[in-house]
């Protein structure tokens, strides 16, 4: 397949263009947006679309803000085919088709369409055409190579009747399509009598197990009834034996009703015995009360007197005591005014000295301060410090550095004087046999009197060197101004002065740290006022001249007469309050005594009221005579309950309740189970009278014989379709093993082409669906989907190249490049260049760029232009516009 030529009208953003292509390569190039991409659309839209699609694809072909329909016209050769074929959409829709060659053909409408996709079916592969055509954005996807015939064919010589298997292929595949989904499932006719044989299976179980539930219920029926008679008689044997429990049972509460009352006659007679006891004992209990009252009283009384005596004891040391303190703390009195007034007289010393050394660090603080004040004074005034004079002196150098570089850069003059002439150099005489050098920056006169006039002119110097010395020489004017100053040796001197002024101000501000510390002199000058106020406030007084030590020392033994006196003064303190305290106590003690002692004579009068009261109520042997009779009572009493329990446990009362309560039970257990048995009896019959009428045995047979029916049909079919599966495994596994067979002559040929792109060493690893698996490079083997999107991109295209190469030519299709290879680098560009080359001496290559450079060094391509202001053709086409753009059909239209 050839195209000779396309024409786009009314397509997106292109009113009309026109585009011919050649045998070989052609290279379609323009801007974004005039219209490339349009051309790769509009050759799938015709190919695919008809007329009357409403598709989302067709639609986005229209102009926008126009009612025109867009339409294609191509014309191509296609094996014997020399053909023109048309198509517009949506408005005034119409096909046409023109066939030239072999022999002349009209068609329009659905007959053109049709009749335009039965000539591609048989000139040319359309696998292969949709493989070869590199739609813009999707460069790094591998083509689906596996499904060309046209392909395989190709590289397969010795198959020459592929297409014969090809259609065998297709037949087995449509037969087994029949039996089986692409995944092996079943499906159609053989999956429809699966499940019929599987319901007609469910329902015969279903019947049978209804058929076995019926023979159940009769079977039951039977036995329920012939339980129901024996549960019968069973409960009228219960019934009996539970009257003859109930009777013993009777018997049994008469023993246990007189055996309750004897224990509680028992037990009356136990609570008389306790009461009699109780009042003996409350009376021996008053008795004992009694004695030990009197022994409380007469040893209360002996307590107090002795308390008494101490504490009459206690107060006479106490005011022993207190009289030893009163006349300690008037001797500690006396003492302490001694102290005091030796310690004045020494403080009024020390501060005098204070107020001397105050006077004289004050006088050294205010020198110091006025030196500091004329240092700050100078440093104010002088701005210039030695970072300044650095930078100064670093520009004064680079423009030293630039003079030089420019005089070194400019010619030189030497004048040597050889002989008696005398010589001068710009008026000035050059002295016999001296010699005089000089760069000419300026005309140079040279003069030998009655000899010889030289002029020397300077040339022109480098301009970078002159800028360079007039920068230096404007940065050095420039700072020199900034100082104030004019030259570096007067900056110098000026920071030499601010760093003499710099030391003054810190010497004077240390002077001051030392003197001062933290305050300032205001706090001193207070302090001292503070020191002098205090001196003349205090009274003059003898030996106030004396030195510190003498007074400091007679300070210190008035202090110690005074601490030794307060000392034997706090002693006698404390031995007061030892004293009184035991006064205290002992008082506390005393009247505690007496206060028992008074209470233990009021109770023993209490307890003497009492047991007289109660004897005058019952004498204390009519109590003796009580407990007595009670005592005999209580053993009558508890031999009349054990006469009473022993008749009870002969009784077997334990017995006696488990038979009635076992009986009870059984009865009940036995009319349970009889209603139970009724209710079933009754169920069971209504159940058997259901299935009667269903007709249960009669349906199985039909339905068994369905299955039957139906499970033959179902082995004849599955046999059918295991011999198709079988056909089509040998079918699949011997087209694998020729897919094997294509991969060697495929790899080589994509490997020739890629060692031009890759190097030398360049391999691929290719899968029987003829994609690649991974390129070994320099030693290194990466597989395909690591590789970069470069590289990807290249292999891909390689790989499509090769299968056009392989086909051949009278099947063949047009290789069409959307706006690919934009991960290559420049070396890699030039090299495929040269395979698009040679790919197009055996199949057409069609190429839409936006960037020329890509494919300008392939030497065969024809170059087409597009020019955006004739709407993307060569020269003689108009562009509509469409929202500000050409096109609509993305990035690089």
């Amino acid at each position: 397949m050839r195209l000779r030529r396309i024409v786009l009208r009314n397509f997106r953003g292109v009113a009309q263009s026109q585009v011919e292509f050649g045998d070989t390569v052609t290279v379609v190039q323009g801007p974004n947006e005039v219209g490339k991409s349009s051309i790769a659309e509009a050759l799938r839209l015709i190919r695919s679309e008809k007329d009357s699609s409403q598709k989302g694809c067709v639609r986005s072909a229209q102009p926008v803000g126009t009612d025109v329909g867009p339409e294609v016209e191509i014309e191509l050769r296609s094996g014997g085919f020399d053909m023109t074929y048309r198509k517009r959409w949506l408005r005034s829709r119409l096909t046409e088709l023109r066939i030239r060659a072999p022999k002349p053909e009209q068609l329009t409408g659905e007959q053109a369409h049709a009749r335009f996709r039965e000539i591609l079916e048989h000139t040319v592969d359309l696998q292969l055409l949709e493989a070869l055509d590199i739609v813009q954005g999707s460069s790094l996807d591998q083509p689906k190579l596996a499904a060309v015939n046209a392909l395989h064919r190709a590289l397969d010589d010795s198959e020459p009747d592929g297409g014969s298997q090809d259609a065998l292929m297709a037949r087995i595949e449509a037969e087994y399509a029949k039996y089986f989904t692409r995944t092996g499932k079943k499906t159609g006719r053989l999956k429809e009598l699966d499940a019929e044989v599987a319901t007609l299976e469910a329902r015969v179980a279903e019947l049978e197990s209804q058929s076995t539930e019926m023979d159940e219920f009769t079977a039951e029926f039977a036995d329920r009834q012939s339980e129901r008679r024996r549960l019968e008689q069973e409960l009228t044997a219960a019934t009996d034996e539970w009257r003859a429990a109930r009777q013993a049972a009777e018997q049994v509460n008469a023993l246990r009703e007189r055996g309750e009352a004897a224990r509680q006659e028992r037990n009356a007679a136990q609570e008389r015995l306790t009461l009699v006891r109780q009042a003996d004992d409350n009376r021996t209990g008053q008795i004992n009360e009694l004695s030990k009252r009197t022994r409380d009283a007469e040893t209360g009384k002996t307590r107090s007197e002795q308390c008494r005596g101490a504490l009459e004891q206690a107060e006479t040391r106490l005011k022993g005591a207190q009289e030893t303190a009163t006349a300690l703390d008037a001797t500690r009195r006396q003492a302490h005014l001694a102290a005091v007034d030796a310690q004045s007289a020494l403080d009024v010393r020390i501060a005098r000295t204070e107020r001397d050394r105050l006077a004289a660090q004050l006088e050294h603080a205010r020198t110091a301060e006025r030196r500091r004040l004329e240092a700050a004074a100078q440093l104010k005034n002088l701005t210039i410090d030695d970072e300044q004079v650095s930078e100064l002196a670093a520009l004064e150098t680079a423009l030293v550095v630039a003079r030089r570089s420019r005089d070194a850069a400019a010619a030189h003059v030497s004048v040597r004087s050889l002989g008696e002439h005398p010589i001068t150099v710009d008026g000035a005489v050059l002295p016999a046999g001296a010699e005089h050098r000089c760069a000419v920056l300026s005309q140079v006169h040279i003069e030998v009197p009655d000899v010889v006039s030289i002029d020397v002119s300077p040339g022109t110097p480098p301009a970078e060197l002159d800028r360079e010395l007039a920068e230096a020489s404007a940065a050095v004017d420039t700072a020199l101004a900034a100082l104030e100053v004019t030259s570096v040796g007067q900056a110098r001197e000026l920071a030499g002065r601010r760093r003499t002024a710099k030391a003054t101000l810190d010497q004077a501000q240390a002077s001051l740290a030392a003197l001062l510390g933290s305050r300032g002199l205001g706090e001193v000058e207070e302090q001292l006022a503070e020191v002098t106020a205090r001196i003349e406030q205090s009274a003059a007084a003898p030996g106030d001249d004396a030195p510190v030590n003498s007074l400091r020392e007679a300070a210190e033994q008035a202090r110690n007469a005074e601490e030794d006196l307060g000392a034997q003064w706090d002693l006698a303190t404390t031995q007061v309050a030892r004293y009184r305290q035991e006064a205290e106590h002992a008082r506390e003690v005393f009247v505690h005594a007496s206060a028992e002692f008074d209470a233990a004579v009021r109770e023993l009068d209490v307890s003497r009221q009492l047991l007289a009261q109660a004897r005058e109520t019952a004498s204390d042997g009519s109590l003796r005579e009580a407990v007595e009779q009670a005592e005999i009572a209580l053993r009558a009493a508890e031999q009349a309950l054990r006469d009473a329990d022993s008749e009870l446990i002969q009784a077997d009362p334990d017995q006696v309740a488990m038979t009635l309560a076992n009986c009870e039970e059984l009865v009940a257990s036995r009319k349970d189970r009889l209603s139970a048995t009724a209710t079933r009896l009754t169920e069971l019959q209504a159940l058997i009278d259901d299935r009667a009428k269903a007709g249960i045995y009669d349906e199985l047979s039909r339905a068994k014989a369905a299955q039957e029916a139906a499970a033959a049909s179902q082995n004849r079919l599955q046999r059918a379709a295991d011999a198709v599966a079988l056909l089509r495994d040998t079918m699949v596994r011997h087209r694998v093993a020729v897919q094997r067979r294509y991969v060697a002559p495929f790899r080589d040929h994509l490997e020739r082409l890629g060692k031009v792109v890759f190097g030398a060493d360049f391999q691929v690893e290719i899968s029987p669906e003829l994609t690649v698996q991974s390129r070994t490079l320099h030693g290194a083997t990466v597989p395909f989907g690591s590789l970069s999107a470069g590289a990807r991109e290249q292999i891909a295209l390689l790989g499509r190249l090769a299968s056009a190469q392989l086909v051949d030519s009278g099947e063949g299709a047009p290789v069409i490049l959307d706006d690919s290879l934009g991960y290559a680098d420049p070396v890699r560009l030039r090299r495929l260049n040269i395979v698009l080359n040679d790919v197009g001496h055996s199949a057409q290559v069609i190429i839409l760029t936006c960037q020329p450079d890509r494919f300008g060094s392939i030497g065969g391509a024809k170059v087409v232009q597009l020019d955006p202001a004739s709407g993307g053709a060569p020269g003689r086409a108009l562009v509509q516009g469409r929202d500000g753009a050409l096109d609509q059909g993305g990035a690089d239209q």
